[in-house]
């Protein structure tokens, strides 16, 4: 009996885990419908991950950068919760669907849960009308009060 406590209390005390580091997919799945995502550290560990309904974007998010949470089984990961910390460029991302409003494109960010006014200046005219109401990930500066300047845009769905 005190064997099955120490296993319970050893596996609890191992089975949350925090994991940071590089999303990719092993080579020759690319055409599979039915691939794996990984992430590795870099310190040279790799997890399988297992995304719930909220990890539709991670297939678009493939070299970008992040921290997950959840329940650790050997080399397998059960993701709970998950940020993007670098968009591939070492600059941190925004993302979330791209909404327009009162004449002004807005963005609710899932990583910061926080509303930010997505600036088009400098962008061709109707660059961001055909990007409403589709998830996208955006680099760029922040240059007020919840404002982005755009860099870059990566949309997060199949064109």
């Amino acid at each position: 009996m005190q064997w099955i406590w120490g296993v319970l209390t050893l596996s609890g005390c191992s089975i949350h885990y925090s994991a940071k580091g590089l999303i990719f997919q092993p080579s020759g799945q690319e055409s599979s419908e039915d691939f794996s995502l990984y992430l590795g550290s870099s310190e040279g560990q790799q997890w399988r991950l297992h995304l719930g309904e909220d990890g539709l974007y991670f297939p678009y998010l493939v070299g970008c950068g992040a921290e997950v949470k959840g329940v650790r089984l050997g080399r397998h990961l059960w993701v709970n919760t998950w940020q993007v910390t670098d968009a591939g460029d070492g600059s941190a991302p925004f993302l979330g669907v791209l909404r327009f409003e009162l004449g002004r494109y807005w963005l609710h960010d899932l990583n910061t849960d926080s509303e930010l006014e997505i600036l088009d200046v400098g962008w061709e005219t109707g660059t961001f009308s055909n990007l409403v109401g589709r998830p996208i990930l955006v680099t760029g500066l922040i240059v007020g009060g919840h404002q982005i300047q755009v860099f870059s845009i990566r949309l997060l769905e199949d064109e």
